[in-house]
């Protein structure tokens, strides 16, 4: 009786070393399969990271390219009303001048 308990009990004590033999190897896949998840997860966050950086960089270059162009219309803006400016100013002394001399000869 006690070798058929201790042959019960080897066979257990062997079945019990086979499922944590198989227990360990799913562990180390597992942790394997986790490490492998989160280097693809950090690659991917860098994509991401890199795609988002570079649009912003873009996004930036268009506005510096627009503002640019805005700038230089106001100059182009600024330059005709100093022009108009300009010409309303000699416009404005040659009817003084004119005035004035319809009143020398007045005068006369």
């Amino acid at each position: 009786r006690i070798r058929v308990l201790k042959a019960a009990m080897n066979f257990k004590e062997t079945e019990l070393e086979k499922r944590a033999a198989s227990l360990e190897s799913t562990y180390q896949t597992t942790m394997s399969e986790m490490a492998t998840l989160r280097q693809q997860v950090e690659e991917k966050e860098k994509t991401i990271r890199d795609e988002l950086t570079k649009q912003l960089q873009q996004q930036h270059q268009k506005m510096a390219v627009l503002q640019e162009q805005k700038m230089n219309e106001l100059l182009t803006v600024i330059q005709e009303l100093e022009i108009q400016h300009k010409e309303k100013e000699a416009e404005y002394e040659k009817s003084i001048r004119a005035v004035n001399a319809d009143l020398e000869n007045t005068r006369n």
